[in-house]
């Protein structure tokens, strides 16, 4: 029998993993590294532990080059990987070197796995001082259990996963040590957790220090805890981010005593930023099937402004815009988007943030193109630790069209006509709520997200036109494991004009397509079309009613140039339609397809196409035209999540 802790049991892996060698940059380099004989362990485990690696399959990837040396630790290292994972027995019963032309080898390592060891038991100590009911739970949340092929990771992670529930308990100073007794002759490890939980721990006073000049108001007002809460790690991080997302400060850390208490004092310490102003400049480029442009950006943020916390937000946005490519071109011409906004938190004291913006826009669409500016106001209010979000604005629109396509917005002849009036003004209210209930904002795994957005247009607050729209929608994520994500989405609009001598206005009615929606389509081009006889191209117009569902599954998959490189598979069904009574749920647009998601450190870059499934024909149902018959395929590049 050996009794090892967790120190001794990796000490020889960690002394084979620490060796180094220097790649040679004059040698043959490694086309294949082949591992032979696993039938249990996982290759990709035992590969990322190497010090030789294939080189990448893609153009220009970085040779990584042979190294004999190399090749004999990384035998041993395989052994040590194996032991990690509950091999004791593993071996390496032979290792191939074979050239492939006059520069490259591929390598071959052939593992003996042997029996694994498995966990004959598991024992937990210290929770006495624990509810039973909670210490119940707590051992069953423990991703060990006896007949459990023992492994190391796993063993670290029950520690660190007891010690982290305890504390989300209000066991804020909770520590859980491990060992493990493994007999090799026997292929059996008996597992011991050892809690000390310390007192439960509730909130005690809290300081704000370092503030300076910032205010002390509106930083508490951002702490989602009060004196007298029990103690809970997750809402002191989500009480940092909330500090922190002032915008005036360097650093936000909030902490308790190290010493055990059972009343503890809390601190936020902060630091204001030595600079509140931001200057960001970007640029990218849009390419689909019926519309290319390339784009800049640039931001100029001022925090602080004038005091009070307030945030002055200066963006342009120039473009070059082509329709429908450079190989084919019916419009081109500069687009712009200018914007001034200011944004003003805490509103008399309370936790309601006000907006206020005013812009310009030189847009160019397919069939018209319109300049005006535009404005609004609005305020947002936060509920339940972030998770729930309200808002309300008022928005004024004032267009003017040009280089209008008459036959394609034409009301006669089109199943929608123009909505529009020239000059075009546009007034509305914009309400809208939001449960976000996801792990995480930007690259979510697990949990739920609901919203509700409503508009209504109506003289009496400055517009020319009279609509109701509605849009709920609901989305869910669901993790396969440590690299694998379901996500689905589905949401439904109506647009309804009230007035008989108006259509709905043509800057607010639904188009489906392109990487966020329906991506058997180019952007913008799931809607009713109108077809001009002159030319035959097709015109999308838009539509009053609108269904989408979406189901990926994204798949963790390599790193690429040391970001991850994942692979989306996607079901989209969706469908435009002049007014919502026409939708069809039995018959909606299909389309699959693949997506390549390279994570980069300004967001997820998106490459796919997609393949519609169905209605390829001109005639659809209910004696509607599809759109863009006979297009099967669409291809997207964006940036960011498709939802």
């Amino acid at each position: 029998m050996a009794r090892i802790g967790q120190w001794k049991l990796c000490l020889g892996l960690a002394f084979v993993l620490a060796c180094a060698h220097q790649e040679s940059p004059t040698g043959p380099w490694v086309r294949h590294l082949n591992l032979r004989g696993l039938h249990h362990l996982s290759k990709r485990a035992i590969v990322d532990g190497l010090s030789l690696q294939s080189t990448g399959w893609w153009p220009l990837a970085r040779k990584n080059y042979f190294d004999e040396g190399a090749l004999r630790v990384d035998e041993k290292r395989v052994v040590a990987v194996c032991n990690q994972h509950g091999y004791f027995d593993a071996r390496v019963v032979g290792t191939q070197v074979e050239p492939h032309g006059k520069r490259a080898v591929d390598v071959t390592i052939t593992i003996d796995e042997g029996k694994p060891t498995l966990i004959s038991g598991v024992t937990v100590q210290g929770l006495e001082t624990v509810p039973s009911k909670t210490a119940q739970e707590l051992r069953r949340r423990l991703p060990l259990w006896p007949g459990k092929i023992f492994d190391y990771s796993d063993f670290l992670a029950a520690q660190g996963l007891l010690r982290d529930q305890l504390r989300r308990h209000g066991y804020a100073y909770a520590q859980v040590k491990g060992t493990a007794e493994v007999s090799r002759s026997d292929h059996e490890a008996a597992v011991a957790l050892s809690a000390s939980p310390g007192p439960v721990v509730h909130l005690g006073l809290i300081r704000v220090e370092g503030n300076r000049s910032i205010p002390e108001d509106p930083i508490r007002r951002r702490l989602t805890f009060a004196t007298g809460d029990l103690f809970d790690p997750g809402e002191l991080e989500r009480s940092e981010n909330r500090v922190y997302g002032l915008g005036v400060l360097s650093s936000a850390a909030i902490r308790i005593p190290e010493q055990a208490q059972a009343i503890a004092d809390v601190t936020v310490q902060v630091e204001p930023a030595q600079r509140l102003r931001e200057l960001r400049l970007g640029g990218g480029v849009g390419v689909e099937q019926q519309r290319e442009e390339a784009r800049l950006r640039a931001e100029w943020v001022v925090h602080n402004f004038l005091g009070g916390l307030r945030t002055l937000r200066l963006t342009a946005k120039p473009a070059y815009v082509v329709v429908p490519g450079l190989t084919n071109i019916r419009q081109q011409g500069f687009a712009a988007d200018g914007e001034v906004q200011l944004a003003q938190p805490d509103v008399f004291g309370t936790a309601l943030t006000a907006q206020g913006r005013v812009g310009y826009q030189l847009q160019i669409q397919e069939g018209f193109e319109y300049y005006g500016p535009r404005g609004g106001v609005g305020l947002e209010r936060a509920l339940w630790r972030d998770r729930i979000l309200l808002s309300a604005a008022w928005n004024l629109q004032f267009f003017t069209f040009f280089n209008i396509d008459s036959t394609a917005f034409n009301p006669v002849t089109t199943p929608l006509g123009f909505g529009f009036q020239n000059p075009y003004r546009l007034a509305f209210l914009d309400e809208a709520v939001e449960l976000d209930l996801r792990d995480n904002r930007i690259q979510p795994h697990r949990g739920i997200w609901l919203g509700a957005h409503i508009e209504e247009g109506f003289p009496q607050i400055g517009g020319d036109f009279r609509y109701l729209k509605f849009v709920p929608e609901a989305r869910a994520y669901l993790p396969l494991g440590g690299f694998a994500t379901v996500a689905v989405r589905g949401l439904v609009g109506w647009l309804y004009p009230y007035s008989l001598q108006h259509d709905s206005p043509v800057t607010r009615r639904f188009f489906l397509g392109g990487p966020s929606a329906q991506r058997g389509f180019s952007y913008g081009r799931l809607a009713p079309q109108a077809v001009d006889p002159t030319t035959g191209n097709r015109i999308p117009v838009g539509g009053d009613g609108e269904v989408l569902f979406s189901g990926e599954l994204r798949l963790g998959t390599f790193r690429l140039w040391g970001n991850p490189l994942d692979f989306v598979a996607f079901l989209d069904a969706g469908d435009v339609t002049p007014s919502v009574t026409q939708l069809d749920f039995g018959n909606l647009h299909y389309a699959v397809g693949p997506d390549l998601l390279y994570q980069t450190p300004i967001g997820p870059l998106r490459a796919g196409v997609g393949m519609r499934l169905n209605r390829l024909s001109a005639n659809g149902p209910n004696g509607l035209a599809n759109p863009d018959p006979g297009q099967r395929f669409a291809f997207h590049i964006t940036l960011g999540e498709s939802f």
